[in-house]
């Protein structure tokens, strides 16, 4: 499965944390916190493409290039879509914001990577 059901719960942590900020009222905050589930959410998105399209004809080398390349794509539109809900805070807010939610991301990324490269 490669990660794809830890990625499956994350991915439900982080709705279930949003959706408790909105019905907290805290629009802004809910909407911030979305964008750390998008390197699960490609992760998962790699594993339904090689279940579905790749399974009979791929290697196992080229499977996991797949993951390595979304796992890639994942964090670079997370970082980019951090970057848009940061525009709105403040600039000390934003600053720490965008160095947790890097961080996080980079780590988790690294996580998968690194995973993915075992495997091989």
């Amino acid at each position: 499965m490669n990660n794809s059901i830890e990625c499956f719960a994350i991915i439900l942590i982080i709705v279930a944390v949003s959706l408790i900020y909105l019905r907290a009222g805290k629009k802004v905050i809910a909407l911030s916190v979305l964008p750390i589930a998008s390197v699960p959410i490609f992760h998962c998105v790699a594993w339904l493409i090689k279940a579905n399209f790749f399974s009979q004809v791929s290697t196992a080398y080229q499977a996991y290039n797949l993951y390595l390349v979304f796992d890639v794509i994942g964090l670079g539109v997370g970082l980019l879509l951090c970057g848009l809900c940061a525009n709105g805070f403040k600039k000390k807010a934003a600053v720490i914001y965008l160095s947790v939610v890097a961080l996080f991301e980079i780590s988790f990324t690294a996580i998968l990577m690194f995973n993915n490269l075992q495997l091989i």
